[in-house]
């Protein structure tokens, strides 16, 4: 048995070189005698790191979802980010990053912001998908015996308002939880009492409004009408004596208790009741308020309380329920509007179907825009071709021509998953013929071997050293003996694409003869 050491070596600095293939020359030729068989012995390459670097003359990234509107809200939106150099191994925290301070520049007073949010992400075609998306509002008030979008506990609707038919004071005894989670881009949920009159404290009255954690504990509570005002996490309830006249009490954390505010009601009575009160739970450029609206001098409201919303990860983000409640029997209370805005990515959307799916309508006392779900300007703008390349955009501007669509989805042009994961590399062998087979091909390829090394372990100057254990021989299936001057293989990634290197790349081979 006759073994054969043979090394290749790239070109550095030329196409082929630079993309991991090995095209060897001989002075001399090199006979294969038949029914040999060959090895790798080892490789090391250097793999071209694939990065961005974000610096203060590259960090901008702009956006639109509407044309400015005459309050100066909407319109072309600016981010910046972090300066640093991003690869695959943050990646994922710069789509983070991007995503967050979009939402946090959307605002409920531009009419197609009002109800969206924005997610950026690797899509299922292995693309970045940028999506601008915005559902209608999910309005409580209306055919609820078919609305599965809102589970209703004891809650009846008269002409065109609702009332609850325990009046215990008690949450659980009447409620109405939506499906889907609360948007976590820009939006609002709210709601006006029709009717809100009770001066007697032993006769409970009134309602609640807001919102409460999308846990697992809290799915069953709801669905076991356990439900109480321990749970919510951001509140705007009535007075808990149950007098009209009452000052609005908040609730700001699931640990903490109601809180009386220094705000009564303005008007709550059934013969005003498209002036009535608008108690709101606002998420508004990244903050989460709590706002009454009220037709007081003409029309004003009411801030009573803001913080910032925790956008998270998306793994770990704030996700909220909206939970109203009425206290009162009909003879004291009823609510005529009630509506909220959805997460639009939320997989219980499925569920608003119909007319459970409807516009904001005219609310009174409510100052600002309503929601529109019409056809509009959206933008999406690198500020380099740098950027958008790395992206996977073949352009820096993604709209030119103004096109206007309801929801828009900006995807990238190129796959992304080449930067994010590549779980082995295979070398291939160009003019040998060897008996082996992948999957992927669907049957014959001429694969030497596969390198097991992730790209999350190759080292910061992409390095990629490996040498197998135990040589594994594979057959040539030559018969006859094979004489060369030219050896070609290549290095390629685990889809059979191309990589990119720099420098020197060596590819050690063992040729030996069949085994007698």
């Amino acid at each position: 048995m006759k073994n054969r050491l043979i090394v290749l070596s790239t070109e550095p600095n030329t196409p082929d070189g630079n993309k991991g293939i090995f095209d060897a020359l001989f002075n001399e030729e090199i006979t294969i005698e038949p029914n040999s068989e060959i090895a790798l012995q080892s490789v090391s390459i250097n793999k071209a790191l694939t990065f961005l670097i974000v610096d203060a003359t590259d960090n901008k990234i702009q956006f639109q979802l509407q044309g400015e509107n005459a309050q100066g809200f909407g319109g072309l939106h600016t981010i910046e980010l972090n300066t640093g150099t991003y690869s695959k191994t943050n990646i994922l925290d710069l789509f983070n990053e991007i995503e967050n301070r979009m939402n946090k520049l959307l605002n409920v007073r531009a009419s197609s912001e009002h109800g969206a949010q924005i997610s950026v992400g690797i899509d299922q075609d292995e693309k970045l998908h940028f999506s601008f998306h915005q559902n209608k509002a999910l309005n409580f008030v209306q055919n609820i015996a078919g609305n599965a979008a809102v589970k209703y506990r004891n809650i009846s609707l008269g002409a065109n308002f609702l009332f609850g038919q325990g009046g215990t004071g008690l949450l659980r005894t009447s409620f109405a939880a939506a499906q889907p989670e609360f948007v976590k881009g820009s939006g609002t949920f709210r709601m006006r009492f029709r009717k809100f009159e009770n001066d007697a404290p032993l006769t409970h009255a009134g309602g609640i409004i807001g919102l409460i954690p999308n846990t697992p504990e809290n799915q069953d509570k709801i669905v076991s009408n356990t439900i109480t005002n321990a749970d919510y996490q951001f509140a705007i309830r009535t007075a808990s004596n149950n007098i009209s006249s009452g000052n609005y009490q908040i609730k700001t954390s699931v640990a903490g208790a109601f809180v009386e505010t220094a705000l009564a009601p303005f008007k709550t009575s059934e013969g005003t009741h498209t002036e009535n009160d608008v108690l709101e739970i606002q998420l508004n450029e990244g903050s989460l308020r709590l706002v009454v609206h009220s037709n007081a001098s003409g029309g004003s409201t009411t801030l009573l309380h803001a913080e910032d919303y925790d956008f998270g990860t998306a793994d770990s983000r704030d996700s909220f329920l909206m939970v109203m409640g009425i206290y009162g029997a009909q003879a004291t209370t009823k609510i005529d509007f009630c509506s909220g805005n959805v997460d639009p990515y939320d997989s219980k959307n499925v569920l608003l179907t119909g007319i459970e799916e409807t516009e904001l309508y005219a609310v009174g006392a409510v100052p600002t825009p309503q929601q529109r779900t019409a056809a509009s300007l959206n933008n999406l703008i690198f500020n380099s071709l740098n950027m958008a390349n790395f992206f996977g955009f073949s352009a820096v501007e993604q709209n030119p021509t103004g096109e206007r669509v309801s929801n828009a989805d900006f995807i990238g042009d190129k796959d992304f998953s080449l930067m994010l994961a590549t779980n082995t590399y295979l070398i291939e062998l160009l003019n040998l013929s060897v008996d082996s087979y992948h999957s992927k091909a669907k049957g014959r390829k001429n694969i030497l071997s596969s390198i097991p090394i992730t790209e999350n372990i190759i080292n910061a100057t992409g390095q990629i050293q490996y040498e197998p254990n135990t040589l594994f021989y594979v057959a040539l299936n030559n018969k006859f003996p094979i004489n060369l001057r030219n050896i070609k293989a290549r290095i390629i990634s685990n889809d059979f694409s191309e990589i990119e290197t720099e420098g020197l790349a060596e590819l050690s081979l063992l040729i030996r003869s069949h085994r007698d």
